[in-house]
C-alpha cells in the first residue's frame, strides 16, 4: 500500500495541477526536465513538453522522467523514461 505525503504548503499548488506538474532540475549547466503525473499509465504521447524542452535545450537537457503512480518502469521515447513515484 502506497501512501501519500503532501505537506499543506503545496496544497493549493497541487489543486491547481490537476494532471501534471512540471519541474526542472538544475545541476550545473545541466538541466533534467521531469514531469509529475496523475495517471498511472504513461504513454510516449504524454511526454511531448519534456521532447520539446530537450529540443529547445539541446545539449543542456539531460533525460527526462515522468513521474507517475502505477508501477512500470518504461521508455516514453528517445531520451525520456516513466519511473514509478515508488522506486524514487
Amino acid at each position: 500500500m502506497t501512501q501519500n505525503y503532501i505537506p499543506r504548503s503545496l496544497d493549493p499548488v497541487l489543486a491547481r495541477a490537476t494532471e501534471e506538474f512540471p519541474v526542472v532540475v538544475l545541476i550545473g549547466p545541466r538541466q533534467i526536465p521531469i514531469e509529475i503525473k496523475a495517471s498511472a499509465t504513461p504513454r510516449p504521447e504524454r511526454a511531448h513538453e519534456i521532447a520539446a524542452f530537450q529540443r529547445g535545450f539541446g545539449e543542456r537537457a539531460r533525460r527526462g522522467y515522468v513521474i507517475h503512480p502505477g508501477r512500470t518502469v518504461l521508455p516514453l521515447g528517445e531520451g525520456t523514461l516513466a519511473l514509478p513515484l515508488a522506486a524514487l
